[in-house]
């Protein structure tokens, strides 16, 4: 009789698979199942990590466009000042050559007026002043006196300086 054949080694009717306790039995490989279990776990934080990033970009993109909007609003109140105040600019140089313009209008008629007036007083001075001696009026030579209801004209001295009169008086002096 012909022996049975044999089975190739690591075959399902191996020794090994059957548990003949007189093989020595495997190990478990623990290196493996350690590293598996730490790629896992880097795996798992790195989603974590990626998941907060993206959190975080997000809230920046958020406040990235907040603040944009505010600059558009403060350069459009900007634009809206500066507008206002070109405005009030302009109606301060329109009131400033509105008054120069009165102010020369009031000079020329203060200065029409003041012509008017010495006019006035010149021909109230030709009607005032006496006909000169060849005008052939028969008051020539006439001067007007207190009866005819004007005052006549006096003139005064300035008064004299005291210390100066004082000292008008001679002194005589021994000669020696």
């Amino acid at each position: 009789m012909n022996a049975p054949p044999q089975p190739e080694p690591g075959a399902p009717g191996d020794s090994v698979y059957a548990g003949d306790p007189s093989q020595p039995s495997r190990r478990r490989p623990w290196a493996w199942i350690v590293v598996c279990t730490v790629l896992v776990l880097a795996l798992v934080g790195l989603t974590i990590w990626a998941l907060n990033l993206n959190s975080d970009l997000d809230q920046q993109q958020d406040a990235t466009a907040k603040a944009q909007q505010e600059a558009a609003d403060a350069n459009q109140q900007v634009d809206q000042l500066s507008s206002q105040l070109d405005e009030l600019v302009q109606s301060v140089s329109d009131a400033g050559d509105q008054l120069a313009q009165a102010g020369s209008d009031a000079k020329e008629n203060f200065q029409g007026a003041l012509a008017d007036l010495a006019n006035k007083l010149r021909a109230l001075a030709d009607q005032i002043k006496p006909p000169d001696a060849g005008s052939g009026s028969p008051d020539g030579t006439a001067t007007p006196t207190e009866a005819a209801g004007t005052p006549e004209a006096t003139a005064t001295a300035p008064p004299a300086d005291p210390a100066a009169t004082a000292t008008a008086t001679p002194t005589e002096t021994a000669a020696p």
